[in-house]
């Protein structure tokens, strides 16, 4: 696999990660140690752990999403956008389905994860377990708790970053610091709109982020377990096999 792809791998499973963070075990809580309030916000700790305590309350209630996002990777190099439609299920199923401005998909069942470029037909294979080093995907699977992998805050509208504000505009924006130095992000920025998810971003430092905003989403549908199955076509060169 080539770096570039391997980077395209993992910052999705960090999105992932950060998308069913609260919810990939079933029993994570956030005590009032883990929240931490900002400075200049006039909310007392109660109120700060109990909004944060709403966040993990929304995702342990969540079985599976489904929405349109559109993502953004912000750079030194400039902005790069693209577009599709996502499925997320637990524990550890998603399908990323990329179909502007290239066509690529990104599918795993929980145990193994296609990464399929439409355009160079090519299919790279690995076993989720190959990043049980990176703690957001520890919480994705229930491996770790929230609060002991993050630290939680509220921050106010004014204190976000300028492209995140009008997806937490009249809603709640939260900012998740992971306590161990983490490969690839700094921190995960999580905004709720009239109590849905509306967007999470990705603070990848040295200048880079990548946001994801979600349109027309729908929660515990109950997405079949078939969504999450993927068979290579005919033709299509695999490159790698689950735990290769």
């Amino acid at each position: 696999m080539t770096e570039e792809k391997e980077y395209f791998m993992k910052r999705h499973f960090w999105i992932v990660a950060a998308a069913f963070a609260l919810c990939g075990s079933g029993r994570t809580e956030v005590s009032a140690h883990a929240v931490r309030q900002d400075p200049a916000s006039a909310r007392d700790v109660p109120a700060a752990t109990a909004a944060a305590g709403a966040l993990a309350a929304y995702f342990r209630t969540t079985e599976d999403l489904h929405a349109a996002f559109t993502q953004t990777v912000y750079a030194h190099r400039g902005e790069e956008k693209s577009s599709g439609e996502v499925w997320l299920a637990r524990p550890g199923k998603f399908y990323w389905d990329y179909r502007r401005p290239d066509r690529q998909k990104i599918i795993s069942d929980g145990k193994t994860v296609y990464h399929y470029d439409l355009d160079l037909e090519q299919i790279s294979v690995r076993a989720r377990d190959e990043l049980v080093g990176d703690v957001a995907i520890q919480v994705l699977s229930g491996e770790l708790s929230l609060d002991r992998a993050f630290t939680v805050s509220e921050r106010p509208l004014a204190k976000s970053p300028t492209m995140l504000q009008p997806y937490g505009k009249d809603g709640r924006i939260y900012h998740l610091t992971p306590k161990n130095t983490q490969e690839g992000y700094d921190a995960i920025w999580i905004t709720m709109q009239k109590g849905n998810l509306s967007a999470i971003m990705m603070d990848g430092g040295r200048g880079q982020q990548t946001m994801i905003v979600f349109r027309n989403l729908r929660r515990n549908t109950g997405i079949p377990a078939s969504r999450f199955r993927f068979t290579p076509p005919p033709g299509v060169d695999v490159v790698g096999s689950p735990g290769s």
